[in-house]
């Protein structure tokens, strides 16, 4: 028997996502807790472009906007010093990360 299909609804994050925070004290849980965001993106967008790849577009701003928002969030006020990271990184523009030019 053939499946009715549904009218097409607006999907939403599940309200369960608005109980999960990052842990300042726990930073397994925190990285795992953005590790799970970012796959939760990459999904919506594969769904979203295999949906509608003529906005592919507007699929590049929305990741381009998230992405400078993201990287001015993590910037540290003012100058860092270069011994301000953690071993293994290094003060890039603001930002530790294991390599500049990246």
């Amino acid at each position: 028997m053939a499946r009715k299909k549904n009218k097409k609804t607006k999907k939403t994050a599940p309200k369960s996502m608005s109980r999960l925070a990052p842990d300042p004290k726990d930073e397994a849980a925190t990285l795992a807790l953005y590790r799970w965001y970012v796959v939760t993106i990459e999904k919506i967008l594969l769904e979203a472009y295999a949906t509608s790849p003529e906005k592919s577009d507007e699929f590049v701003k929305v990741l381009r906007a998230a992405i400078t928002k993201l990287y001015a969030a993590g910037k540290r006020p003012g100058d860092m010093a270069a011994d301000g990271c953690d071993e293994g990184y290094e003060c890039c523009d603001g930002m530790c990360a294991p390599m500049c030019g990246v």
